[in-house]
């Protein structure tokens, strides 16, 4: 059994992994999906905002219906992941653009 972790030192973690699966639920590859829910939030720890996406997998695959996670900051130095996201939608993301989130579910 893991000793408590003194308070303070948050680099020392107690974790139980009981009961907790390690198999693979989407293999690696490449899924055609769509977006089922994205939502704007703000973190607890910085404050900064982010989008919280959703997407499920489509098509004719043994991960078919599965949902996918992704969270994009908003923060200027993380914008390049939002964008890759977005023209990945073929959403025009060049110079100043405004998201409208229902678009995209």
């Amino acid at each position: 059994m893991p000793k408590p972790t003194p308070k303070g030192n948050q680099s020392v973690i107690s974790v139980d992994f009981t009961g907790v699966s390690d198999e693979i639920m989407v293999e690696d590859g490449d899924y055609p999906v769509e977006v089922v829910d994205v939502e704007k939030k703000t973190s607890a720890k910085s404050g900064g905002e982010y989008l919280a996406w959703k997407f499920e997998i489509k098509g004719n695959y043994q991960a078919t219906g599965k949902i996918l996670y992704h969270n994009t900051t908003l923060q200027p130095q993380g914008l390049f992941s939002l964008k890759k996201v977005l023209r990945a939608m073929n959403f025009d993301v060049d110079g100043k653009v405004t998201l409208n989130l229902d678009e995209y579910v």
